[in-house]
């Protein structure tokens, strides 16, 4: 539905509610792998080069991390939210990412450049928005979806 058309109700039902349309300060991202690992590491690099444009070609360190949740939603959210933090805490933004399961969760490992080194070709990424989060097998592999506050 766009701003031209108008929801008709049908007789004794309340009009159809638009839906919902997208801050114009968010970001959707999606991704797509054969495995739930790889899925979500995509949607974490897409998440990185939303605004980080050409930088260093070769990273200047390697970070860790491991994160633990119960569904797979949890995780995407608690990998994005980490990311997050490294740019805005650490000043650091992934040049690639790989992830590992383990038995609670994943363990996260990132090649990093200073954000200093990287040209900014969007707006910076400020949080993981609670509603939208999806991280499901399909028939042809996993699909991530999240929405991101900027």
């Amino acid at each position: 539905m766009n701003a031209r058309t108008s929801a008709v109700a049908a007789p004794g039902r309340p009009a159809p509610r638009p839906p919902r349309a997208v801050h114009a300060g968010d970001l959707r991202l999606e991704a797509w792998a054969h495995t739930r690992e790889a899925c979500i590491a995509e949607a974490a690099s897409a998440l990185a080069g939303s605004f980080a444009g050409p930088g260093p070609l070769m990273p200047e360190g390697v970070t860790s991390f491991e994160v633990s949740a119960v569904t797979d939603e949890e995780l995407l959210r608690a990998v994005l939210l980490r990311v997050i933090e490294g740019i805005l805490v650490g000043g650091r933004v992934p040049v690639w990412i790989e992830a590992t399961a383990t038995h609670t969760g994943l363990r996260m490992r990132c090649g990093t450049a200073e954000t200093a080194q990287i040209v900014r070709v969007g707006a910076v990424p400020r949080s993981v928005a609670p509603q939208g989060i999806r991280c499901e097998r399909t028939p042809v592999g996993w699909r991530c979806r999240a929405r991101i506050d900027v």
